[in-house]
């Protein structure tokens, strides 16, 4: 049994929950920001199965400490790695329209960008 890591940061990305082949396994990835330094962390951490249902309290924009284990998997002699979260608190809600503490984000800010209608 591997010993579980922390992440704490603000939700940049939740994707929605997808189902993989014929037996019903389900999986859903969250993008946590860590800011590291001066530098940030975009950090994926996923859910499997049952436990996709605990990304459905969180928002975009939301500060949120998450435990996951470190798992891997082998395919075509190629490693990967993945970070399963098994659980998640939300630290600092974000309020509507993406606010925090009165700031707003720069994840809403973005969105806003990419809802243009551009030729290309």
């Amino acid at each position: 049994m591997s010993e579980s890591i922390k992440i704490a940061g603000k939700v940049l990305r939740i994707g929605e929950t997808t189902e993989y082949g014929s037996n019903g396994f389900t999986k859903r990835e969250m993008v946590i920001e860590v800011e590291d330094g001066q530098y940030s962390n975009k950090i994926p951490v996923e859910a499997v199965k049952d436990k996709c249902a605990m990304f459905d309290d969180v928002n975009e924009c939301d500060t949120v400490s998450a435990e996951v284990n470190l798992r891997s998997n082998e395919w075509k002699e190629r490693f990967f790695l993945s970070l399963q979260c098994w659980k998640i608190e939300v630290t600092d809600k974000a309020s509507e329209g993406g606010y925090v503490d009165g700031v707003r984000s720069a994840v809403a800010d973005a969105k806003e960008e990419t809802d243009d209608d551009l030729p290309f």
